[in-house]
């Protein structure tokens, strides 16, 4: 639904911000910058208008820039998906403090949309965080290049990351694929761990690009860069067709002979956050929660030092006010709990920043906030 995908796409943007991130080279950090002409943007369009069409008309903070607010987006998004999944299973733990620990300062890019920089070294004009974003094709060689190696995050991290995938859906005008990871798409729920383990995939050829579906549901779908975090999955068409079949050419698991110790790990925290070989849900999901918020966290700081983010209270006149807003009040989801999944809310998340920074710094009190609220996403998809 409409909600789904406004959850799924704020989610995307924020890792998209830094999906490209070099930690050899510092480049590809948070700036609020996305070349959507990269394919691997594909779909963004809408949620970038709407953050930046929102930005620009936020009061003006020191120190909030729209890379902050994409980020901060992300956050409320995972907010609003985890009261749904309070309202839609039984036992859903409390989710870590989502704000507490964010910090702003994050730096736009000057030279947004092109992305085009000058190196110093050879004066040559480079587009750094071109065609970097992980490839939904690939295996698990490449979620170890771009991601582990070059990006510099932990495996659980990378593994805690890619759960997010529970909210949204795959659609052809992204990047190009079809159908929904779970079936509760706008829940902050484990699914996608139990999902992927449980049942049986075969690869198929959807837009002359490989996905994987369980032949008993063809409307949920997996990605190679899903699947190959619990099995021997290979880039492209390479390799095995079929998981969990019984088939002469099903895929090994990524503890079998052979396997890499990344690998290995990577299976290991797949039943860990599905909830171990009883698929407990309420153990699942808290060690999902307990790894995933901390992750998103460092994600969105990557490239930055702890000198150059503040906590939002360290802003200037922030600390003196009696409650401070920081953060922006989502609308509560009103609907009775039920023991099974419904029909998904139909509203879209609303964003209300205190401000938006300026150039100069402030030593006045902020003003008020506008209570106009803005749909992160409309008619476009949120796939990664």
């Amino acid at each position: 639904g409409d909600l789904a995908k406004a959850l799924g796409g704020a989610v995307r943007a924020a890792f998209h911000d830094v999906g490209a991130f070099t930690k050899a080279t510092n480049e590809g950090r948070p700036n609020g910058c996305f070349l959507l002409d990269d394919p691997g943007n594909n779909g963004l369009a809408p949620y970038v208008r709407n953050i930046s069409q929102y930005y620009a008309e936020m009061p003006a903070v020191d120190g909030f820039s729209k890379a902050d607010l994409i980020q901060y987006a992300g956050l409320v998004a995972l907010e609003h998906s985890h009261k749904i999944a309070l309202s839609l299973f039984p036992g859903v733990p409390d989710i870590p403090e989502l704000y507490a620990n964010f910090r702003v300062g994050r730096v736009d890019a000057p030279n947004c949309p092109t992305g085009w920089v000058t190196r110093e070294d050879n004066n040559l004009m480079v587009e750094p965080e071109r065609f970097l974003l992980p490839a939904p094709v690939g295996g698990f060689a490449h979620i170890r290049d771009t991601m582990i190696n070059r990006a510099g995050m932990p495996v659980a991290d990378v593994v805690a990351l890619m759960g997010a995938h529970t909210l949204g859906s795959l659609t052809k005008d992204g990047a190009g694929f079809q159908g929904q990871w779970v079936q509760q798409n706008n829940a902050l729920d484990n699914d996608f761990y139990s999902t992927i383990l449980d049942r049986s995939w075969s690869r198929v050829r959807f837009n002359n690009l490989p996905q994987w579906e369980d032949p008993q549901r063809s409307s949920i779908a997996m990605l190679n860069t899903d699947l190959t975090l619990a099995f021997q999955v290979r880039l492209n068409f390479e390799g095995c067709t079929s998981i969990n079949t019984g088939a002469t050419n099903d895929c090994l698991d990524n503890d079998a002979t052979g396997a890499q110790a990344d690998q290995i790990e990577s299976r290991r925290l797949m039943e860990e956050f599905a909830g171990g070989p009883t698929r407990n849900h309420t153990l699942g999901l808290s060690r999902w929660y307990t790894a995933f918020v901390p992750a998103f966290l460092r994600m969105g700081e990557m490239g930055y030092t702890a000198a150059e983010l503040v906590e939002p209270c360290d802003l200037p006149a922030r600390c003196d006010e009696p409650e401070p807003t920081a953060r922006p009040t989502p609308e509560p989801i009103t609907k009775s709990p039920t023991s099974r999944p419904s029909e998904s809310p139909s509203r879209s998340p609303t964003l209300r920043p205190t401000a938006r920074p300026s150039n100069s710094p402030s030593t006045s009190p902020s003003p008020e906030p506008s209570n106009a609220p803005v749909q992160l996403g409309d008619d476009d998809d949120d796939d990664d």
